[in-house]
């Protein structure tokens, strides 16, 4: 009779742990179970039998879903800035990147460059449009290569960070450069106008306002496809059509964003 009655108690607390599945949350959640202790059901008792194994495997399953549902989430690393170029002499950056001055004019002596150089980590740019010829446009300015002196791909950042000045206020023409040398020669790389005063400071851009220049038409090229293949970056004063006037402006750094 004792017997009987010792294995009735048994079976009504099999019933008991076989609740529903709310009931074995309120269970879990209710546990001792910490962070420094294996994610286990704490019932450690041996069970026999079919029906004692499948309520162990329940319990088991709802302990692990307990414990996940708690795990905190794993954070995601953000892309760290890319430092394209800071100076400390004008013919490579720190990076051993290649600087390269150049001006240009459609009628040839309307542009005078003057060596550049390096004061206190800021490159100066210099020179002169003369305007003798009357050209309709006209430049001066410096392309920047990355520091491996090859093009990479840079689709994953959305900013340029540039610290720039210039002798009199005026209008700076920026340019994304890719590796296709007839779209350079047509000038056809996406680009955008940055008004630059004499005091040095730091512009951010977005890199989805660059575009190629108007007249560029069927030549233009979309600015994601450049920042693919991106290989330089270009600051140029541009006097269209050419003006006398001398040009001097500064670069202090530039800097990609993700």
């Amino acid at each position: 009779m004792v017997g009987m009655l010792r294995t009735s108690m048994k079976v009504r607390a099999i019933f008991r742990v076989a609740a529903p599945p709310q009931t074995l949350r309120n269970l879990t959640v209710k546990s001792n179970h910490t962070p420094s202790q294996p994610c286990e059901p704490s019932t450690q008792q041996a069970l026999a039998g079919p029906l004692r194994l499948a309520i162990r495997r329940s319990l088991l399953l709802a302990a692990m879903m307990a414990c996940g549902a708690t795990a905190p989430a794993v954070a995601q690393t953000k892309a760290a800035p890319m430092t394209w170029a800071t100076f400390g002499n004008p013919v490579s950056t720190l990076q051993g990147g290649s600087i390269n001055g150049f001006s240009y004019s459609e009628k040839p002596g309307d542009v005078i460059a003057s060596p550049m150089s390096v004061v206190a980590g800021m490159l100066f740019v210099r020179g002169s449009f003369v305007a003798k010829n009357a050209s309709a446009w006209s430049g001066l300015g410096v392309s920047v290569e990355h520091g491996t002196n090859k093009a990479i791909d840079v689709s994953n950042y959305k900013t340029l960070s540039i610290r720039l000045s210039a002798l009199y206020s005026s209008k700076l023409r920026l340019r994304l450069n890719g590796t296709d040398d007839k779209t350079k020669n047509n000038g056809c790389y996406p680009i955008f106008v940055q008004y630059v005063t004499p005091e040095e400071r730091s512009y951010e851009i977005p890199l989805s306002k660059f575009a190629s220049d108007s007249y560029c038409g069927a030549n233009a090229v979309d600015v994601a496809k450049t920042l693919q293949h991106l290989s330089a970056i270009e600051v140029a004063d541009t006097s269209d059509p050419v003006r006398a006037r001398n040009s001097q402006f500064t670069v202090a750094y530039i800097t990609l964003l993700p």
